[in-house]
C-alpha cells in the first residue's frame, strides 16, 4: 500500500503484510505538481490522477477506449508521472450506472505507479455506494496479511481530475488479469495443447457478457446454476474448442469434489490448493462478502499447477451492504450459503484446518483492523470534498462519512469474534 517517503518517515511506521500501519495521522508532503493545468482543482493530501481525453471527448461506454493522457501528481517526484499516454473507458456492471462512474485506463507501455509492478491496466473504483470508501482498501489489507494468493492488489486512495474537473475520491488499484505481478497464469501454448494455463471468474452477469461454450460455462451448485466466465485466455487466444474444454471440465471436477461430503483431503488436494482456499475464504467471511455466492470469485491455474483461489475483489457489497443504515446486528453466520466453502466447511478435515488456519492469523488481523481505524484522519479531508460533490444522501436519513467508517471498521472488528466462535477459536 502507498504513502509518501514524507509519510513514512513521521508516522514510526512498521512494515505489516504490505500496509503501513502508523501510530499517527499520515500526511503528504508532495513535491510534484502538474504544471498548473487542472486550473480552480485545489489539491489535498493525496496523489492526484488527472486524465485529459483528446480534444475532451467524453468517456461514453465500457467497451471503446478514448484516447489521453495521464497525470500523476502531488506525491513524491518517484512517483510522478507527467502526460503518459493511453486511453481510458467505463468499468463495472451495476456501477457503471451511477452518477459516479469507474474507469479503466490501458497505458500505450507498461507503466509502474507508486512503484508497484509495472504493467498496462490499471482499475480507478468509484466506490459510490462505500460512503465509508474503504471497504475494498480493507479488504486488500487483510488479503495481504492473510497471504491470499495468486497476489493481493495494490491500492491507493487518490482524486481524480478529469478533463479538468474534479471527479471525486477515488480507489487506485490493479486490474485482475493473467499477467506478471498479478495472476502471472499467462504462459505459452500452441494448437496441439490441450492443457492450457486460466484464469476464471465465478460471474453472474455472465451470460449477459458472453456466449455460452465460447466465453462461459454453467454448472450447478447447491440452490441453482453458477456462470463462469472464462477470463484468459479468451476466446481469440484459444486455439481450439479442446482447451476450452479442459478448462470447463476441470472447474467442474473441482465443483464434484467440494460438494462431495465424502472427498478426502488427499483427493482435494490433487486439484486445489487448499491452503489458498482458507486464506482467500476467511478474508471474505472477515469482511462480510454475501457476493461470494455468485460474483467476483477468481480462480486461476498454471498449465501444471493446481487451482488457486484469488484474488479478492469487489466489496461494495460487503460489511452490512451499500450504504447501509448501521445499526448493531452483525450477520450471525457463514455467508457462504450455497457455494464450494459452505460445501468444504462440512468436511471434518476442512474444518479444522480452517480453524487453525484462522488462530494463527487472528493477531494480523488486530494489526490490520487498528491501522484502518487510524486511516481514517488520511482519507477524511478528500472523503469530506467527495460527499459534498456526490450527494448520496439526499434526504440525510443515513451516516455521514466519519460515522460509517466508523461502523465498518467496527463491522469487521465484531466478524473477527464471530467467526472465532463459529470456529471454536480462542
Amino acid at each position: 500500500m502507498f504513502f509518501s517517503k514524507s509519510a513514512k518517515k513521521a508516522a514510526c511506521s512498521v512494515l505489516v503484510a504490505g500496509c503501513f500501519f502508523a501510530a499517527a495521522v499520515l500526511a503528504v508532503a508532495p513535491s510534484c505538481s502538474n504544471g498548473g493545468e487542472d486550473e480552480g482543482y485545489a489539491p489535498l493530501n493525496l496523489p492526484v490522477i488527472s486524465v485529459v481525453t483528446e480534444g475532451g471527448a467524453p468517456i461514453a461506454d465500457k467497451e471503446n477506449y478514448v484516447g489521453c493522457n495521464v497525470t500523476v501528481y502531488n506525491t513524491d517526484d518517484e512517483y510522478c508521472i507527467a502526460k503518459a499516454a493511453a486511453g481510458i473507458r467505463g468499468r463495472g456492471n451495476s456501477t457503471w450506472t451511477y452518477d459516479k462512474k469507474p474507469y479503466r485506463i490501458k497505458f500505450d507501455k507498461k507503466t509502474s505507479l507508486f512503484g508497484w509492478e509495472k504493467n498496462k491496466s490499471w482499475v480507478l473504483l468509484a466506490m459510490y455506494q462505500d460512503f465509508s470508501n474503504i471497504k475494498d482498501y480493507a479488504a486488500f489489507c487483510m488479503s495481504r496479511a492473510a497471504g491470499v494468493q495468486p497476489y493481493s492488489p495494490e491500492a491507493a486512495h487518490v482524486e481524480l481530475v478529469l478533463n479538468g474537473q474534479y471527479m471525486g475520491l477515488y480507489l487506485l488499484t490493479e486490474q485482475v488479469d493473467e499477467n506478471k505481478g498479478r495472476t502471472d497464469v499467462k504462459e505459452d501454448f500452441s494448437e496441439s495443447d490441450t492443457r492450457v494455463p486460466f484464469l476464471v471468474e465465478l460471474d453472474e452477469g455472465a451470460p449477459d457478457e458472453g456466449e455460452e461454450g465460447v466465453d462461459y460455462f454453467s454448472l450447478p451448485d447447491g440452490e441453482g446454476i453458477r456462470h463462469y466466465a472464462v477470463k484468459y485466455p479468451k476466446a481469440d487466444e484459444r486455439y481450439t474448442q479442446q482447451q476450452f474444454d479442459y478448462i470447463k471440465d476441470y472447474i467442474t471436477a473441482v465443483n464434484n469434489v467440494c460438494h462431495d461430503g465424502q472427498a478426502t483431503e488427499e483427493e482435494v488436494a490433487r486439484l486445489i490448493d487448499i491452503p489458498s482456499f482458507i486464506n482467500y475464504y476467511l478474508v471474505q467471511e472477515l469482511m462480510g462478502q454475501a457476493e461470494i455466492n455468485w460474483k467476483s470469485v477468481f480462480m486461476s491455474k498454471t498449465t501444471d499447477g493446481k487451482l488457486v483461489m484469488g484474488p479478492v475483489w469487489d466489496f461494495d457489497w460487503a460489511a452490512g451492504g451499500p450504504m447501509s443504515e448501521g445499526g448493531d446486528n452483525i450477520y450471525q453466520g457463514w455467508y457462504s450459503t450455497s457455494s464450494w466453502f459452505k460445501n468444504m466447511l462440512g468436511k471434518q478435515w476442512f474444518f479444522d484446518l480452517t480453524a487453525e488456519r484462522w488462530e494463527e492469523l487472528l493477531p494480523r488481523v488486530g494489526e490490520v483492523t487498528e491501522y484502518l481505524a487510524g486511516y481514517k484522519e488520511y482519507i477524511a479531508p478528500a472523503a469530506q470534498r467527495n460527499a459534498e460533490k456526490w450527494d448520496y444522501d439526499e434526504d440525510d436519513s443515513l451516516m455521514d462519512f466519519g460515522e460509517y467508517y466508523d461502523w465498518v471498521i467496527k463491522y469487521i472488528s465484531d466478524r473477527s469474534q464471530l467467526i472465532s466462535q463459529l470456529l471454536n477459536v480462542g
